[in-house]
């Protein structure tokens, strides 16, 4: 399940928003969409601040491995690997 969520992710994020405006909007708004879900399913709001946070270095990671490359499917394959470990590691 997490490698169909990075693939739709990453073409949303680093495919069509950080091509149109950029990787600091990418990483900002991959930031954003990750800290409210936290909020809203019970999590505290320092844990939402703290994953949100995360998810936004964590985006600027992936958009920048999408800069370098000029590619998505590098950033798609990080990603997945990411929640992989992430899921394996719980």
């Amino acid at each position: 399940m997490s490698d169909f969520v990075a693939v739709g992710e990453e073409l949303v994020w680093r495919g069509v928003i950080q091509k149109h405006f950029g990787i600091w909007y990418s990483a900002i708004g991959f930031g954003i969409i990750h800290f409210f879900p936290s909020l809203v399913n019970g999590g505290t709001f320092m844990n939402a601040i703290s994953y949100g946070i995360f998810a936004f270095l964590l985006g600027l990671l992936f958009s920048r491995v999408r800069k370098k490359t000029d590619s998505v499917y590098p950033s798609i394959l990080l990603h997945g690997l990411y929640n992989t470990l992430n899921y394996l590691v719980k």
